[in-house]
């Protein structure tokens, strides 16, 4: 089986469009620590998402050489001004760990602390971590079942 991940994506973008009139206007906020082509690719396509889905879109980049103090206060600016707020990850030389704790469960959309995880896990948690969330939608669209079988998901970084 080939899966048409574009065709999903599309049905998906759909899905979400009909769900966002319902609501009011939504921030979303970014925390860019990371000046390398896969993290701008990365943040252009959540921007492109954003914009399509009528999303405000909050980017705060931090400059080169910058510490972990920095990055807090970003965050901490993200945290009072938007919906939800994504560290992207990596950041080379920024503590992550102290990034990711400084979101309150309630704002962190990747599920990356350790509080939005412990609600997720108690299954109490809107927000599912994001690659989970897209295997589950694959295959539902797929109309593949796994009850009853052994599946993997293997990856190096820290959101698989």
């Amino acid at each position: 089986m080939i899966v048409d991940g574009k065709a999903i994506a599309e049905k998906l973008y759909e899905e979400l469009a009909h769900e966002r009139a319902e609501f009011r206007t939504v921030s979303l906020g970014i925390l860019v620590g990371d000046k390398n082509p896969v993290t701008h690719s990365y943040v252009s396509i959540k921007e492109r998402a954003a914009e399509r889905l009528g999303v405000e879109m909050v980017r705060r980049t931090l400059t080169e050489g910058a510490r972990t103090s920095d990055a807090l206060v970003a965050m901490h600016e993200l945290v009072e001004k938007c919906d939800g707020v994504i560290p992207q990850l990596p950041m080379s030389n920024i503590d992550v760990d102290a990034v990711c704790e400084a979101m309150p469960k309630e704002v962190d959309v990747d599920v990356l602390s350790k509080a939005a995880y412990a609600e997720f896990e108690r299954g109490h948690s809107k927000a599912i971590p994001p690659v989970p969330a897209a295997l589950a939608y694959i295959l539902k669209e797929c109309c593949i079942e796994v009850r009853g079988k052994h599946v993997v998901s293997l990856g190096r970084g820290r959101l698989v």
